[in-house]
């Protein structure tokens, strides 16, 4: 793997989940030898999970406020997983109006593959719910309109293309 964040889905080896403990342990080592965290950690074998693949940007938190969020650059991918007998994905995302921070809103596209969920443009704060289909591995999100703070400030040095600061983006399944 290159240098810097990644994801990475790992098939746990077959057990009987209603058998196993609270808790198990996980080794992880990396080779040669280098400093390692892990984010986005989960395994359940009835839950669909989301992860932040490539075009997003590190998790950023206000301790003030206790609002977390994250940025989309122009093209994002959410990698999926959903158990075979899952049924009616729905892919949930929220976010801050891209007025916020341009003087239009932004075209925001949503796909599964070559298909188009959604294509709209915002213009204030949002709450979208976009249905998913189960066999759907890999979800890109798309904004027309990205920002890099260090050309709108000479306080920071920040390079990162900036395009939706997203709140949720979470995968929810119908019961």
């Amino acid at each position: 793997m290159p240098p810097g964040p990644f994801l990475f889905f790992l098939e746990s080896p077959t057990f009987a989940w209603e058998d196993a403990p609270d808790y198990l342990s996980l080794d992880v080592a990396a080779s040669p030898p280098a400093n390692l965290a892990i984010e986005q950690f989960d395994a359940s074998p009835a839950r669909a999970l989301v992860g932040f693949g490539d075009g997003w940007h590190e998790q950023e938190f206000n301790p003030r406020t206790g609002q977390r969020w994250r940025w989309l650059s122009e093209r994002g991918e959410l990698q999926l997983r959903a158990p075979a007998a899952a049924r009616g994905l729905t892919l949930h995302v929220e976010g801050e109006s891209p007025r916020t921070y341009f003087s239009r809103g932004s075209r925001f596209i949503i796909r599964a593959g070559d298909r188009v969920l959604l294509d709209e443009v915002l213009s204030s704060d949002f709450s979208r719910d976009v249905p998913i289909a189960a066999e759907a591995a890999t979800i890109v999100l798309e904004t027309d309109q990205t920002y890099m703070p260090a050309e709108r400030s000479r306080r920071t040095q920040d390079r990162r293309h900036l395009g939706l600061r997203i709140f949720r983006a979470e995968l929810r399944t119908q019961n």
